[in-house]
C-alpha cells in the first residue's frame, strides 16, 4: 500500500511494534509484588515510582490534537493511544503493589511538575517533555533496580524499562522529524530551549524523588550527572549542530522505515 503524502515513514513500524509488545508482558506476581511492598523502605521506593506515570495515559488531548494536525498519519496517532495504555499499565503495575493507605497520594502528581498548562504550550512542547521527564525516570527505574531482591519487583522494573526505552526512541524520532523544518538560528535556539527545560525539571526531579535517592545510596549530583550524559546524546539526535548529522536521521527515516533501532533500557 503506497504511503499517504505527510505520513510518517515511521508510523507503520512504531504501530506494529506498540501493537506486538502489548502480547510480550513479562509474567509478574502481584501478591508477591504486594508482600514486599508492605516492608517501608520498599512502599516509599514504589510510591516514588508510581508517582511519575499515575497521569501520564491520561492526556487524551494529545491524540486529539494528532487526529486534527496529522489525520493523514493514522498510524501516528494510533500509536500515541498504545503509548498511553502502556502508561497506564505500567502506573497499575505499581499501584498495585501498593497498601491501600499509600494509594490516596498519587493521584495528586503530574511529572515534571506542569499539569494541565502545557497542553497550551503545544505538541512538541509536550512530546518534548514526556521525552525528558522519561529520560529522568529511567534513571531512578535503574537505580531501583539494582537495590531490590524481589523476583517480582524486579519483573516489574524490567516491564517498564523496556516500555519507557522505546517510548524514547518514538519520541526521539518525531521530534527529528518536527524540527528538521527549522532554520539554523531556530533549531540552535531550541537546543537551548530544550537545555533549559531539561534543567528545571531535572532539579525539580531530584528534589521531588530525594528520598528514593536516599534509599538507593546515590548522591543528587552523580544522579544529576548520568541524565545529563543520557539527555544530550538525546539532543544530539533531536537537534544536531551539524545539518549532515540531520539529514542522515531523517534519510534513515524515510528509506529505511521498517529498520529496527536500538532501544536501550
Amino acid at each position: 500500500m503506497k504511503a499517504k503524502e505527510r505520513e510518517w515513514p515511521r508510523s507503520r513500524y512504531w504501530l506494529a511494534y506498540f501493537l506486538h509488545s502489548r502480547h510480550e508482558r513479562l509474567p509478574i506476581d502481584i501478591d508477591e509484588l504486594r508482600s514486599v511492598a508492605a516492608s517501608k523502605p520498599t512502599a516509599a521506593l514504589l510510591e516514588c515510582l508510581a508517582a511519575m506515570w499515575w497521569r501520564r495515559g491520561r492526556h487524551p488531548w494529545l491524540v486529539r490534537d494528532a487526529l486534527s494536525r496529522h489525520g493523514d498519519d493514522p498510524a501516528y496517532v494510533q500509536s500515541l493511544r498504545l503509548i498511553g495504555r502502556e502508561e497506564l499499565y505500567a502506573a497499575g503495575l505499581l499501584n498495585g503493589a501498593l497498601v491501600e493507605k499509600h494509594a490516596h497520594r498519587l493521584d495528586e502528581t503530574s511529572h515534571f511538575g506542569l499539569g494541565g498548562a502545557r497542553r497550551v504550550l503545544g505538541w512538541r512542547f509536550e512530546l518534548s517533555m514526556r521525552l525528558l521527564s522519561d529520560l529522568v525516570s529511567t534513571e531512578l527505574l535503574r537505580l531501583t533496580l539494582a537495590q531490590c531482591g524481589c523476583r517480582a519487583l524486579r519483573a516489574t522494573i524490567d516491564q517498564v524499562l523496556t516500555d519507557k526505552a522505546a517510548h524514547k526512541a518514538f519520541f526521539a524520532e518525531r521530534l527529528t522529524l518536527a524540527y528538521a523544518d527549522f532554520n539554523f538560528v531556530r533549531r540552535n535556539a531550541r537546543r537551548q530551549r530544550l537545555r533549559a527545560m531539561f534543567a528545571c525539571g531535572l532539579a525539580w526531579a531530584v528534589l521531588k524523588h530525594a528520598p528514593l535517592l536516599a534509599a538507593t545510596g546515590t548522591s543528587a549530583t552523580g544522579f544529576a550527572r548520568r541524565c545529563w550524559r543520557t539527555f544530550n546524546e538525546s539532543l544530539e539526535q533531536m537537534v544536531p549542530y551539524k545539518r549532515d548529522a540531520l539529514l542522515s536521521a531523517l534519510a534513515l527515516q524515510r528509506h529505511r522505515p521498517w529498520g529496527q533501532l536500538e532501544t536501550r533500557t
